[in-house]
């Protein structure tokens, strides 16, 4: 599909569009393909007479008999339509690849950078059992955990350079999708020295993966390893 860029202005003639629907579409593609309204009902699993319809239709939008009765039997294709067939598919590929196709993401062999920020405390209470998910669940999955600023992370959600944020009390917008992941009760490790004997032991067993590399911390945190660039 040809994408147009955002900032080229684009003028939609929605008078003369509103003419046509996809069904005229769909019965344009199969009458040049099939030179035959019978046939092309048939495909359509359509009766001959609305079929019929479809083509008197077009005619009257395109200004142009589509068909041309040349014996009893057989009707040809005038070349404006089979000019305009090619366009016509390839719109209606277009449509179907944008609105009916469903990507199913399968976490076995999917092979995703996704962003994540948060905070060194999440980061340090979720990072094992992540890694451990991922390596049992998605091997091809790399996380990379960025350090941004709070007010920073609508805007990066924005333009995609970030995927998901992780923690509390971040003011999003409305179409910004959000959901509770925990609720914490009062922590466990009290004093200063505690959670950093706790960070060392995590960033200890985290070294032990960096083989598998599938994780990437951005800045000075970085692990050593194979990680893969953002795409």
């Amino acid at each position: 599909m040809k994408l147009i860029p955002e900032d080229v202005p684009v003028t939609l003639d929605y008078n003369s569009l509103r003419q046509l629907d996809l069904n005229l579409l769909l019965a344009l593609d199969i009458l040049v393909k099939e030179a035959s309204v019978t046939q092309a009902a048939e495909k359509l699993n359509m009766s001959q007479s609305s079929m019929s319809h479809a083509l008197k239709r077009l005619r009257s939008v395109l200004n142009d008999p589509i068909l041309i009765r040349t014996s009893q039997r057989h009707m040809e294709v005038t070349p404006y339509a089979r000019e305009i067939s090619f366009k016509v598919r390839q719109v209606l590929t277009d449509i179907q690849e944008t609105l009916l196709a469903k990507n199913t993401f399968n976490p076995e062999t999917a092979q995703e950078d996704f962003r994540i920020a948060t905070n060194d405390y999440v980061e340090a209470t979720l990072t094992v059992n992540l890694l451990r998910v991922l390596t049992q669940q998605a091997p091809n999955i790399r996380i990379r955990i960025d350090g941004i600023r709070k007010d920073a992370v609508p805007a990066a959600l924005d333009d995609n350079s970030l995927d998901l944020f992780i923690g509390a009390d971040l003011e999003l917008k409305r179409w910004h999708l959000k959901e509770d992941l925990y609720q914490e009760k009062k922590p466990e490790i009290q004093s200063r020295l505690a959670r950093q004997a706790y960070r060392k032991q995590i960033a200890l067993w985290i070294d032990r993966q960096r083989q598998k590399s599938f994780i990437h911390y951005a800045g000075q945190r970085s692990i050593p390893g194979r990680p893969k660039g953002k795409k």
